[in-house]
């Protein structure tokens, strides 16, 4: 093994053995056996996969970073971002002030969400409220009538709107 990195026998020390080979040098019938022995050992639990670790794809760089120094056991994947849920409810905490309503929007008109859960501080009371635009109903969304005082009473809030059914 190791035909890609070959070493100088030479470099390692006393009592090291190192050789290439190639798998399909043992023959057929060998690399058949050797495969039903490592089988076995993973049906038996004394062998198990390596780790695999996944990656955003947005984190690539230090994915590969770490990759260039060796410090990974397993595998590393990169993965792409999950796609929004149309038929799923966004909450955006934050939601009713001005960057809060230019997010719903934009997740409204590029990615087709129609569910909408806008909090703050300061609730249905806030200025500037995005449920009070008169473009609102074309937007599918509905007025949550609660503020975020708390973190304890936030999750509670949440299980307890008309949201529920569809919150992923």
């Amino acid at each position: 093994m190791g035909k890609a990195d070959l070493r100088d026998a030479g470099s390692f020390v006393n009592g090291v053995t190192y050789r290439a080979f190639d798998l399909f040098d043992a023959g057929l019938d060998r690399l058949g056996e050797i495969l039903t022995i490592i089988v076995g050992l993973f049906e038996r639990g004394e062998l198990s996969l390596l780790p695999v670790r996944a990656w955003d794809v947005r984190e690539a760089v230090s994915a590969f970073r770490l990759m260039s120094r060796g410090g990974h056991v397993g595998k590393n994947v990169l993965t792409q971002p999950r796609r929004l849920d149309a038929d799923g409810t966004v909450l955006i905490t934050g939601g009713t002030g001005a960057l809060g309503g230019l997010l719903a929007r934009h997740l409204v008109t590029e990615y087709g969400v129609r569910h909408l859960v806008l909090t703050s501080r300061r609730g249905a009371d806030a200025p500037g409220l995005p449920a009070s635009s008169p473009s609102c109903g074309s937007w599918g969304l509905r007025r949550s009538r609660w503020r975020v005082t708390s973190r304890t009473a936030t999750p509670w809030r949440l299980c307890s709107t008309a949201f529920r059914p569809s919150i992923r």
